[in-house]
């Protein structure tokens, strides 16, 4: 099964939420709105926030932090032990423990 987060869908938004940008074309977001119809969402919780939280202080302190929303993704992906495709590796390969599947 694969997964959406709550926290990239952000649904009926005028962007490509998957990719991070905006669309080139109607086709495009028609796209990247089926992609993500197909994909089950993944809430945020209390508990994935908890995580999301422990993730923004440790890196802060060790002055490398990344952005909240980047965050509240790897605590959604720790509670849920599920594996993060992403094209920032840079950001997510600071956080412990968090398993990633690098997309180029």
């Amino acid at each position: 099964m694969k997964y959406v987060s709550a926290v990239r869908s952000r649904a009926g938004a005028p962007r490509c939420a998957a990719l991070g940008e905006r669309a080139e074309s109607p086709q495009q977001e028609a796209a990247v709105g089926a992609l993500l119809a197909a994909l089950s969402l993944v809430p945020l919780t209390p508990a994935s926030a908890q995580r999301a939280a422990a993730v923004q202080r440790r890196l802060s302190a060790a002055g490398q932090a990344i952005g909240m929303a980047d965050s509240l993704i790897a605590g959604i992906c720790l509670e849920h032990g599920a594996m993060l495709m992403t094209r920032s590796r840079k950001h997510f390969e600071r956080v412990d423990g968090l398993y990633l599947g690098i997309m180029d």
